[in-house]
């Protein structure tokens, strides 16, 4: 299974390699009291032809944003 990071549709398709804050922290802040520290494992290979490379280091940024909230 596989998914982008919380409010995928706010990204700009013309700049793939930007991190969209605002949806990072609106996901830390509607799980309100039961906000807390989440595992994050990303498996990615660099020739997958379906999901490209960057899809794993966005999550990873856009959760390293979620925990900070």
């Amino acid at each position: 299974m596989w998914g982008g990071e919380y409010g995928l549709n706010h990204v700009n398709p013309d700049d793939p390699g930007s991190i969209p804050d605002y949806p990072a922290r609106q996901a830390g802040s509607q799980m309100g009291d039961r906000a807390r520290q989440m595992p994050l494992l990303v498996i990615q290979g660099e020739e997958d032809a379906v999901v490209p490379p960057l899809v794993a280091t966005r999550l990873v940024a856009h959760w390293t944003v979620v925990s900070q909230v």
